[in-house]
């Protein structure tokens, strides 16, 4: 029986996909940032180095309506600032996106043909199913029936994790990775040994190459294997040496193309100052003008409210850059965007409560059809209402892997709520998020008689 209901959900899953793909086909998906990526992976293909080409800083076609004052108008700024995004300096080797996902795109392209946009799309959605069933061994490993089966459901169909594997961009691998590395750090704390402890390591690195909001994930991973019982002292930190070792090794290539590149050595790349100005400064800058109507509605009220009392409001504004390179903008970003925070003390708190709203919602701001509104009230909506709840009970756990899961959504959210957030970086925590929604599902079941009640309306054979 478990095995049919498995293959079940996964038949669902697949044709879920399969409509995704069809629709991205037809131009339904944007392509998001995949132009970027594309053309770092198509650089690397043809021996260019990892470098952006310097047409990338003019838009690849116009836009239509009041969308092409707006394209307009940040591609004029980054080429007066000679920098993708402000700081991703064309033509020259980059430390500014990390190298796990062009690499993937790359070796894609090598098969496929350099530029088959549609073929990754494919790929990522195909490999989303290995995200499911990844999922499916973290939800039942958790979970008791029947919320392991609702959960698994969930994960099988969750509509934005499914969008997002249609996109070019680094969600679909990112969430392949971390639901790997959750499931295999579950294991290795299970056994509390130093060699499953450094496969899961391994993975995370993998993780950290995609998106480095696997950081803490990482962390809380090697901190929780001091909560195995039944193993040595000895042997728990072994497998936590083990575990930095390999993670490192995992990052080494990366460690060392930054420092040839900057002379510095690094892991971080140089996307984090803008980052945390798009997120704090920005919104007070005169960069913000002609916003699209999400972000105008969400930040808005705030800014007008703000507007003529902020303390040195000049540090909101991007600096007028012009040759220096990635690593000393991002610096100067970070440091300029602190300060004005610092000058600010109130502002933190307020946009912190402002990306909460951001980071959770169920459903877009800006306009989409009611159909993706409506998928997503009835799937992540209520994965919402039981969430934290199971949060709380994963702490109260004595359990390491549950205690890993909890710590593990906890600090991943409250990095993106104090920089940058919004649906799309959520999408790499929503397994996890739907595990912990299952078990306050559970606690609420058990505590009103949910599933005796709905017996009832069982049909008798």
């Amino acid at each position: 029986m478990e095995k049919r209901r498995l293959l079940i959900l996964l038949a669902l899953a697949l044709a879920a996909r399969a409509g995704a793909f069809l629709l991205a086909a037809r131009g339904g998906i944007l392509i998001g940032e995949g132009r970027v990526y594309s053309n770092l992976a198509e650089n690397l293909l043809e021996g260019r180095g990892y470098v952006l080409s310097a047409d990338m800083l003019s838009p690849p076609e116009p836009a239509r309506g009041a969308a092409s004052v707006i394209q307009e108008r940040t591609f004029e700024f980054y080429r007066r600032v000679d920098g993708f995004y402000g700081v991703l300096r064309p033509e020259r080797p980059t430390l500014f996106i990390p190298p796990g996902y062009p690499v993937l795109m790359a070796a894609g392209y090598a098969i496929l043909g350099a530029g088959n946009l549609l073929a990754i799309r494919g790929l990522q959605l195909l490999a989303g199913l290995v995200t499911v069933i990844l999922g499916f061994a973290l939800a039942r490993r958790h979970l008791r029936n029947p919320e392991a089966w609702l959960v698994c459901l969930f994960i099988a169909l969750d509509p934005f994790e499914i969008y997002f594997e249609a996109v070019p961009a680094t969600q679909a691998a990112f969430g392949l990775f971390t639901t790997a590395a959750l499931v295999l750090s579950t294991r290795a704390l299970d056994g509390g040994r130093a060699l499953q402890a450094a496969l899961a390591s391994s993975v995370w690195g993998l993780a950290y190459l995609i998106r480095p909001a696997a950081m803490p994930m990482m962390c809380v991973f090697l901190l929780c294997i001091l909560l195995v019982r039944g193993r040595p002292v000895s042997a728990r930190l072994a497998a936590i040496g083990t575990g930095i070792l390999s993670f490192v090794i995992v990052l080494s290539p990366w460690i060392l193309h930054a420092h040839s590149v900057s002379g510095q050595w690094r892991i971080t790349p140089t996307q984090g100052g803008v980052n945390l100005w798009e997120s704090n400064g920005r919104i007070f800058s005169s960069h913000f003008e002609g916003e699209i109507q999400g972000a105008v509605s969400l930040y808005g009220p705030l800014r007008d409210e703000l507007e003529g009392s902020l303390r040195k409001p000049w540090l909101a504004e991007f600096p007028e850059f012009r040759d220096e390179p990635e690593w000393v903008r991002d610096s100067v970003l970070y440091r300029r965007t602190t300060e004005f925070l610092a000058a600010n003390p109130s502002l933190m708190p307020r946009l912190t409560l402002l990306r909460f709203a951001e980071f959770f919602k169920p459903f877009p701001f800006n306009d989409f059809p009611l159909h993706y509104m409506l998928a997503g009230l009835a799937t992540f909506g209520l994965v919402l209402v039981f969430a934290g709840a199971g949060l709380v009970r994963f702490l109260r756990s004595r359990d390491p892997s549950a205690v890993m899961i909890a710590l593990s959504v906890a600090l991943y959210s409250l990095a993106h709520l104090s920089a940058i957030s919004g649906t799309p970086h959520r999408v790499g925590i929503d397994i996890p998020l739907a595990v912990l929604a299952g078990s306050g599902l559970s606690a609420f079941a058990s505590r009103t008689g949910l599933w005796r009640r709905l017996e009832r309306f069982r049909p008798r054979r």
